[in-house]
């Protein structure tokens, strides 16, 4: 044991080198091989040595029989310390076991591992797998916290729409449903590894509430995003910057303007698309997920409340599988020897576009054999 120590975490593509922890040995105890009785060795263990016994045979003084290590995880999912619980006996070797035609002394060991959680350490944070995502787990998320981190969600990635039996949006934080962050009052649940969505609620606001909303620019749900990261890998946390991925914006949706004689609310967002790239990395024999980009793009409306009182909020989530490897190299088929004429080739005569194409393929194919058989007169 002594001298020997293990990494805190194992290691990631594009992550530089872990700290190391000793394993220290917590307890030895010396007992009678298959026996009951056990001593505490205050010295601790040495190693074993050999002594002859004469035509008795040979004794091992100080063989191992037992050992049990005991590791403490944080919640960050790095090993805090490592104790070693060591049992040894005395052996005694018959005579027939040391000669070359005697059966070999077989001997029972036991071996065991244990992992525990470290009360002491950071506040609990979600996991999605180790290190690759598991499928159905929430994508996890978090907001730059400065000092090059990652403040990490609770929550996981919070953008699925919630609705009532009557198909309206749910308002207010009622458990499981979380709010979205930073997203006015629409309740919402995670975004879930590989599970496409496309989920819709019915905005039931009438003309007054939406005046006070749009005059406020108080867009619903995802217009105010504030989880503008996500993990990389299932175990993602926010000391490493390389295990996070910036979720890409495409345009902002800008600020809602309400036009008082139409009674409209202009630009605002009614819903959003959400695209995550993934693609597997490893072990041929175990690959694992992680999520290379993601992509957040808002859709906008003029809602003219007085002709159309009912408004739709759409979130959607597609996922997409990126191969491993080079790009494939794209070859686009041949065109074809004769082109479709435009339908107005004829103007200002109309003529049936089937027709015209029969007729000029049939004039193109005579020219091309008349063309032949001048060649084959020659």
């Amino acid at each position: 044991i002594a001298g020997l120590s293990i990494a805190t975490s194992a290691q990631r593509p594009d992550s530089g080198s872990y700290e190391r922890v000793s394993i220290g040995l917590a307890r030895a105890e010396a007992a009678q091989y298959g026996g009951s009785t056990r001593a505490d060795l205050t010295g601790g263990v040495t190693s074993p040595t050999l002594v002859d016994n004469g035509a008795n045979g040979t004794v091992c003084e100080g063989a191992l029989i037992e050992a049990t290590l005991r590791f403490k995880v944080s919640n960050r999912g790095e090993i805090v310390s490592a104790s070693a619980y060591l049992t040894v006996a005395d052996l005694d070797m018959p005579a027939a076991a040391d000669s070359a035609s005697g059966s070999p002394f077989r001997l029972q060991r036991r071996f065991g591992v244990l992992f525990e959680s470290d009360d002491a350490g950071d506040d609990w944070r979600p996991r999605s797998g180790r290190p690759g995502y598991l499928g159905g787990l929430p994508v996890l998320s978090g907001r730059e916290d400065g000092d090059d981190a990652i403040q990490q969600a609770t929550t996981g990635l919070v953008a699925m729409v919630v609705r009532e039996r009557d198909g309206a949006c749910a308002f207010g934080a009622t458990p499981p449903a979380r709010p979205v962050p930073g997203g006015g009052d629409l309740r919402a649940e995670p975004v879930r590894f590989l599970e496409d969505a496309v989920l819709a609620c019915e905005l039931g606001w009438d003309e007054a509430e939406l005046r006070r909303r749009c005059q406020a620019n108080v867009q619903p749900s995802l217009a105010n995003w504030t989880d503008d990261w996500v993990g990389r890998y299932g175990d993602s946390y926010g000391e490493a910057r390389a295990d996070w991925v910036e979720v890409l914006t495409p345009g902002s949706p800008g600020s809602a303007d309400w036009d008082d004689q139409q009674a409209t609310c202009e630009n605002l967002v009614v819903g959003a698309h959400i695209e995550i790239l993934t693609s597997r990395y490893g072990a041929a024999v175990d690959p694992q997920r992680q999520i290379i980009a993601a992509i957040l793009t808002y859709r906008t409306a003029d809602w003219e409340i007085r002709k159309r009182p009912r408004r739709f909020f759409t979130v959607t989530v597609a996922f997409t599988d990126v191969p491993a490897g080079d790009a494939a190299e794209f070859v686009p088929p041949a065109p074809g020897l004769f082109a479709p004429l435009p339908d107005d080739v004829f103007y200002p005569f109309t003529v049936e576009v089937d027709q015209v194409q029969s007729r000029a393929q049939g004039a193109a194919s005579a020219a091309v054999s008349a063309a032949t058989g001048a060649r084959r007169g020659r």
